[in-house]
């Protein structure tokens, strides 16, 4: 099942700050083709990171080649611990943090840290900590592209892929087990328009989507019923048996009571009986 941006539209939950936007097309503007942008866009409800899980969508960035600074300063889908909007230019709206995560597609390449080209990376608590990366002109070459993220969560591992095919992967990635979900962009002296369309994102076996993050709540209300419930039969189940065993002693005393008192009748009848005669 597909998450498309016109569901998402309807969903109240989902959350924009800075200048991010859906269009008319349903595609989400995170910044315009201006300086000094930012934009950024939430899910709602956090990730559970103790599962595996996948996320995709697709991008198209550019309009700032021809402009001076080449196109600037790029994307970040991130994992945080919180949510909100970081600092426009080379920071890309990324909230930085402990054990903040992101998948960067940096389009201007000449902040310090950087590589030396346009380049898709993963990094850690800040952009200018790269674990891993590749160069890829592909970060704003004005065309849709597909992006897809994948965390495995036994293995602590997360591979990016671009239009299918994979171009970078790290291991030991301690995301948070309250980990956040979101993307943003901006611009500085140099500038792109970034534009995104959220397919889907898939947890476990089964796609999660805003419309249906609502359902939560229910679903975990639903869980919480579920095992109220076979505790109450568990507990029925326990009182049946211990009132069985209860009356199975009963009826053993009863009986041993009875047998013992038709013993002594006849023992005392044996004795007095002599007696009498």
């Amino acid at each position: 099942m597909l998450l498309t941006n016109s569901e998402m539209k309807e969903d109240s939950n989902m959350e924009l700050y800075g200048q991010a936007k859906f269009l008319d097309d349903d595609s989400i503007q995170l910044t315009p083709l201006e300086t000094n942008s930012s934009g950024c866009v939430w899910y709602p409800h956090s990730v559970d990171t103790t599962q595996d899980f996948s996320i995709t969508v697709s991008y198209w960035i550019g309009g700032g080649r021809e402009l001076p600074y080449e196109g600037a300063d790029g994307m970040i889908l991130g994992f945080t611990e919180k949510k909100g909007i970081g600092s426009n230019g080379e920071y890309q709206g990324f909230v930085s943090g402990e054990k903040s995560y992101g998948v960067e597609l940096d389009s201007y390449p000449y902040n310090r840290g950087d590589p030396d080209g346009k380049h898709i990376a993963i990094i850690k608590n800040n952009v200018r900590n790269h674990l891993k990366y590749v160069l890829d002109d592909r970060v704003d070459d004005s065309a849709w592209h597909k992006l897809s993220v994948s965390y495995k969560a036994k293995e602590k591992t997360l591979t990016v892929y671009l239009d299918e095919k994979e171009v970078l992967a790290s291991d030991g990635i301690e995301l948070s087990q309250k980990c956040y979900l979101g993307i943003s962009a901006a611009t500085a002296s140099g500038c792109n328009q970034h534009l995104i369309h959220l397919h889907k994102m898939k947890q476990q076996d089964y796609y999660i989507q805003p419309m249906l993050l609502l359902l939560l709540p229910f679903h975990n209300i639903v869980l919480l019923f579920r095992h109220v419930l076979f505790l109450m039969l568990y507990l029925i189940i326990v009182q049946i048996f211990s009132y069985i065993f209860f009356m199975i002693i009963i009826i053993s005393i009863f009986c041993v009571a009875s047998l013992s008192e038709g013993y002594l009748t006849t023992t005392f009848m044996s004795w007095v009986s002599p007696k009498l005669s």
